[in-house]
């Protein structure tokens, strides 16, 4: 069968890509955007007409589009649709977008914070918790993270641990679908543990906090790596009444301490010759205050290789020990931990799939604001996924999900591919504006169900 060849048309249709942003307008209304952006926008010089609010919004819209980017908002002028479907009263310049915002610096931070956990909290699923012996617990992660920004000459760049100019943001998140609750723009060779980090913890729990319904008086549990292996912060952590497990640094602890302190406290199981295995806790005093230390010490003195096993001359050690205040087994305690290995993937939709890895502007206050918009952003999308996921009842099979696996949460770079970038005709007509899906559009009725619900906030 040979190729066809098609007739090209160039219609007057107005035909639109990106009818996600449909979906996205109605959740910023939700989130209260542009009256943070407002309430601040008379001490920013005006420019274009354009309030501070509607320039905010604007580059949300951009983001959640995956283009983070001032420029990016010229080929929206183009198009009618966005500034329609986020509110707008028309499309601003590439310009004036980067102006303005540059302006506002960190005067517009507070609000965009406060407006992510508001979307959060009143539009979000349930936040999902994990099990623990004490109850159901909501988890806490915070991490810090590279932004490869080479070869720029950015404002605050500096050599970062992994070994590019770049800068080491940290960010916090909360619930098994990893929800944003704060991000800090950090310079490149700033430590996990910097001089902000205890006041940065406070208010990731304060702001966790804020995200569940007022009626949810499930606990916090946070789950830290060593890098935060300090004592300020379990103080913060007990002080606030939540619970913790952090990863220790053992800093000048050797192995053959830990494999004493191992045999003294534990009883060795041998799942196959040559290897032993102690699982195990004991209490420590420090600073006055008695912390419960979890640990898991691994010997091996052979390996395993084809046909068999083959001594080692020198035992190898792996060592991993925990503060924790919570009473589960050891064996819990780090299964429980290791489930926070799912915030990597979180960081990588947000360096990729947002595509916010290399920050937009060259002055270090507007790229911090870029990265809490990006957070409110990646909260709004992943609200999209959830709610898409969420099982209806007496749901009509056409308007299920059309994927095929049962999963517990979708990655934002799919949401953005089914949900936002969704091709539409958008019609224009007797001040009613419609979009036609036409006939084969497998996510269309989950678009419409979506657009139904965030009408409203689900809670409040």
């Amino acid at each position: 069968m040979s190729l066809p060849t098609f007739e090209i048309i160039h219609g007057d249709a107005h035909l639109t890509s990106t009818s996600g942003l449909g979906l996205v307008g109605r959740l910023l209304a939700q989130s209260g955007l542009r009256t943070a952006g407002d309430s601040v926008g008379g001490e920013v010089p005006a420019r274009g007409g354009f309030s501070l609010g509607e320039l905010t919004v604007s580059m949300a819209g951009l983001i959640c589009l995956g283009t983070p980017d001032f420029d990016a908002i010229e080929e929206q002028r183009e198009q009618p649709f966005f500034a329609q479907a986020l509110g707008l009263s028309d499309c601003p310049s590439a310009p004036t977008l980067r102006q303005r915002l540059q302006a506002a610096g960190s005067m517009l931070d507070a609000g965009v914070r406060a407006s992510s956990q508001r979307l959060v909290r009143t539009m979000a699923p349930r936040i999902g918790g994990i099990a623990t012996v004490a109850g159901e617990m909501v988890p806490l992660e915070m991490d810090v993270v590279v932004f490869d920004n080479s070869n720029t000459k950015k404002e605050g760049l500096g050599w970062t641990y992994h070994r590019c100019l770049g800068y080491a943001p940290i960010f916090s998140h909360v619930g098994t679908e990893g929800y944003l609750v704060d991000a800090e723009l950090r310079t490149g060779e700033t430590h996990s543990q910097g001089e902000s980090t205890p006041e940065f913890l406070r208010s990731s729990l304060a702001g966790a906090r804020a995200m569940l319904p007022v009626d949810d008086q499930r606990r916090l549990l946070a789950r830290l790596d060593a890098g935060f292996d300090s004592q300020e912060n379990l103080v913060i952590l007990e002080d606030a009444g939540d619970h913790y497990i952090v990863a220790r640094n053992r800093r000048r602890e050797t192995a053959e301490e830990w494999l004493a302190l191992a045999r003294q406290h534990a009883v060795a199981s041998h799942p196959r010759p040559g290897k032993a295995i102690w699982i195990g806790a004991f209490a420590r005093i420090v600073d006055g205050r008695s912390r419960r230390i979890v640990f898991e010490v691994i010997e091996r003195t052979t390996k395993r290789v084809k046909g068999g096993f083959q001594n080692l001359i020198v035992p190898e050690y792996e060592i991993e020990t925990f503060w924790t205040d919570l009473g589960d087994t050891p064996q819990a305690i780090i299964i429980l931990y290791h489930g926070r290995g799912t915030s990597e993937q979180y960081h990588s939709e947000i360096k990729t799939d947002l595509d916010l890895e290399r920050l937009p502007s060259g002055t270090f206050a507007t790229n911090q604001l870029i990265l809490l918009l990006g957070m409110l952003s990646y909260n709004l999308l992943r609200i999209i996924g959830q709610e898409a996921l969420r099982e209806q009842p007496n749901n009509q099979t056409h308007a299920k999900v059309p994927i095929r696996k049962r999963v517990q949460r979708r990655r934002v770079r799919s949401v953005i591919d089914d949900l936002i970038r969704l091709a539409a005709r958008v019609i224009h007509s007797g001040r009613r504006w419609k979009l036609d899906f036409g006939a084969y559009a497998p996510w269309a009725r989950i678009w419409e169900r979506l657009y139904q619900a965030f009408r409203t906030p689900l809670r409040t």
